[in-house]
């Protein structure tokens, strides 16, 4: 039997064909023809809705023939609580319907693969009626076939071929078949492994969102914004989980300091900030957040692109199931939450056992060093930051931040600003303001301060750092 690939909407040659070879009474005849007419605008009906859905026509010769009825259309959105019957068929009954059942049925199987999660699930249902071989019923075995093929499809102005095999919340994405076609080419990973990873993402976008209810806050005590900030990762029960953590992690701390300089009060300080010592991972699949970020017109669509390139790269390089991790809503991995690229740049296989993975302490400890080390960090220079004094309660005469850097000298001299201990550094300081409910505080920010910034550019993540790492390295040793 020769195969012959046809379009989704000509299988109504079907029903010319298979009239013709049964011999009809006239009046039957009239009543077929009846309803092959309200089939045609039926079809017509479905091909606007389709087109005006996915904004990507059916790639198709033009069909001039009576169209096959289809019954029901049913349109799924995400966001609809009921589908909506858009246009229904009464069950017919003559002859033909077992001869063109099952043709019906590969248009069916057509419709159900053009699911494209961003915009809804289309569903395309036929009546079951009973069906005979094909074959047996259709004198011309050239139209179709039992091996009916619907390969291509147009999505915009790219023609994709068989873009069924991409199943899932993303099928018919055509970003993510271009993105896998380019993986395959410029990296070398097996198209068919890509495909079924994809095939099993999650759009997140679709997911619903669970907001917990915010607590009301029943205190009558003031506080500024740097104390609402800092309530959030200087705790007690975070601090008594920084010092068991340096407990049991001590050896690999302090062969981190004898590698790359970083003292170890940092590289926990760092590690309670970002996930409280492996409480929080995050609570999303890493393909998923990657994926619906970089397909579906975020904002930051190329740099997450960019990300989900690197993150399949850092997969294979770690010998990592891809489909498995968990991280944060950004992407982010691991105890020291790092995204793919900082991975591939500053991870290391700290503990030897040939596998770079940061839900291990260990190697999240050495790529935290490294990642110091790497930005700058200096060995000798032990000060990270000391509060200042200054005139006055707010402080508004200098600019501040992490960006900033001043003469000491000239602090001291014409702004009457001074370090409350001994700084220990000879260099240009930052000025950081802590904004409190009734003063600003301020401090003076070392090299090492600017380092620890370069992790998360923010005035408060890095005090937040520093004032943690102070705290559990105090209640530890004292």
């Amino acid at each position: 039997m020769h195969i012959k690939t046809i379009n989704g909407l000509t299988l109504s040659l079907l029903m010319f064909t298979a009239c013709s070879s049964h011999k009809v009474e006239p009046q039957e005849k009239k009543k077929a023809e009846a309803k092959i007419e309200v089939a045609t605008k039926v079809q017509e009906k479905v091909e606007e809705k389709i087109k005006n859905t996915f904004h990507s026509p059916i790639h198709s010769v033009k069909n001039t023939q009576p169209q096959p009825r289809i019954s029901p259309l049913i349109i799924k959105h995400p966001y609809e609580g009921e589908d909506s019957v858009l246009m229904k068929e009464e069950k017919s009954s003559f002859s033909t319907d077992r001869s063109i059942s099952k043709g019906i049925s590969r248009l069916d199987e057509f419709y159900k693969n053009r699911k494209n999660s961003r915009y809804g699930h289309i569903h395309t249902q036929v009546e079951d009626t009973p069906s005979n071989d094909i074959s047996n019923e259709m004198p011309n075995d050239e139209i179709l076939s039992e091996n009916v093929q619907f390969n291509h499809i147009q999505l915009g102005n790219t023609l994709v071929t068989n873009s069924s095999e991409l199943t899932g919340d993303f099928q018919g994405n055509y970003k993510l078949l271009s993105f896998i076609n380019r993986m395959s080419s410029e990296h070398g990973f097996d198209k068919s492994f890509l495909i079924q990873l994809f095939s099993q993402a999650n759009n997140t976008k679709l997911t619903p969102t669970i907001i917990p209810e915010r607590r009301r806050n029943t205190s009558t005590v003031a506080t500024g914004r740097w104390d609402r900030y800092r309530n959030m990762f200087i705790y007690e029960r975070n601090i008594q989980r920084g010092i068991t953590f340096w407990e049991e992690h001590k050896d690999t701390l302090n062969q981190a300091y004898q590698t790359y300089g970083v003292l170890p009060e940092y590289i926990v300080g760092i590690i309670g900030i970002e996930t409280a010592y492996g409480v929080n991972f995050g609570k999303k699949r890493v393909i998923d957040v990657l994926t619906t970020k970089s397909m579906t017109d975020d904002r930051r669509e190329n740099f997450y692109t960019n990300q989900l390139e690197k993150f399949l790269i850092m997969t294979r390089k770690s010998n990592l199931q891809a489909s498995e991790l968990i991280g944060s809503n950004a992407g982010a991995m691991g105890y020291g939450q790092f995204i793919p690229s900082s991975y591939l740049d500053f991870a290391v296989d700290f503990n030897g056992d040939g596998t770079t993975d940061l839900w291990n302490a260990e190697d999240a400890i050495g790529s935290i060093a490294n990642y110091f080390s790497r930005n700058g960090w200096r060995r000798s220079l032990k000060t990270v930051a000391v509060r200042a004094k200054y005139p006055g309660s707010r402080f508004r005469r200098l600019k501040t931040g992490y960006k900033t850097k001043y003469s000491q000298y000239n602090l001291r001299k014409k702004y009457k600003i001074t370090p409350r201990d001994k700084i220990n550094f000879n260099g240009r300081v930052s000025l950081i303001k802590l904004p409190k409910a009734s003063y600003d505080e301020l401090w003076m920010g070392t090299h090492n301060f600017r380092v620890i910034t370069t992790y998360n550019h923010s005035d408060l993540y890095g005090m937040a750092v520093h004032q943690l790492a102070k705290a559990v390295k105090n209640r530890r040793y004292n």
